[in-house]
């Protein structure tokens, strides 16, 4: 009996992963970029503005701006509350599918949703500001200078957010894949799974290296960022802890990304 149930909260967990992927893919493309099948009715909401100017915010280095915009970088405790709505019902309905209280009880469910939510904002502000070479202390006064003078943002959180190792292959892969997302541009962009990868693959928006001519084929270039891709359409992609690097098709040397 211990055994089967045992077997059951494993199967859960594995298929929360799956859902939890699919979620935070949802999440991203619909919502913070506006775009997909949902995308014209979160593309006037704050979070797909204030994730926009992140992506402006950012240099092919996946440094940024002195006067980046901090909510562009980071869930908000309100954002932590809709990821729990959003993500609760899905896991439930698959824990009742799993046979219910055979894998363990309701409240215990319900219980372990709000955990795994919690753990989720934590984690992911915790890395993508890694990514993005910044630490955000928690329940302090942040600046923000896009907000005017003297303006500040206070990110809540019961735990102070982490600093991950970033020389750790798993933070170093998944750096990897969150860069490919802001290298490649407009049409040409995918890798939308932030810490859960898996449903790029399964909805056909993962990339493995930057490829860009679809969008420029479209859009002329419009920054110095840009105009840098316009001439470089198609390279690969390697992380260090220090730098981002590329290699050109014709060559096999990797070459610093210029902090664009």
């Amino acid at each position: 009996m211990a055994a089967q149930r045992a077997a059951r909260i494993l199967m859960w967990v594995c298929l929360l992963y799956v859902w939890g992927s699919v979620l935070e893919w949802m999440l991203h493309k619909w919502s913070m970029h506006g775009v997909g099948l949902l995308g014209g009715v979160f593309a006037k909401l704050q979070t797909t503005h204030s994730h926009i100017q992140h992506h402006r915010d950012t240099n092919m280095q996946q440094g940024l701006a002195d006067d980046y915009h901090p909510k562009g970088l980071v869930y908000e405790p309100r954002d932590m509350i809709l990821t729990w709505i959003s993500f609760a019902p899905g896991a439930l309905v698959l824990w009742a599918l799993l046979g219910g209280r055979k894998v363990m009880p309701a409240s215990l469910a319900i219980a372990f949703t709000v955990v795994v939510a919690f753990l989720y904002f934590w984690a992911w502000n915790s890395m993508h500001t890694a990514y993005h070479r910044v630490y955000l202390p928690a329940n302090e006064a942040i600046p923000d200078p896009k907000g005017g003078d003297g303006a500040t943002v206070v990110l809540a959180s019961p735990l102070p957010y982490f600093r991950p190792d970033k020389g750790n292959p798993v933070f170093l892969r998944l750096f990897w894949y969150h860069a490919m997302h802001h290298l490649n541009k407009g049409v040409s962009k995918g890798n939308y799974n932030i810490l859960l990868p898996l449903a790029d693959v399964l909805l056909g928006s993962y990339t493995g290296r930057v490829d860009n001519r679809a969008h420029f084929a479209e859009n002329a270039p419009a920054t110095d960022q840009e105009r840098w891709l316009y001439d470089h359409q198609v390279f690969d992609v390697q992380v260090r802890p220090d730098a981002v690097m590329y290699r050109e098709k014709s060559t096999e040397e990797w070459k610093p990304l210029p902090a664009l």
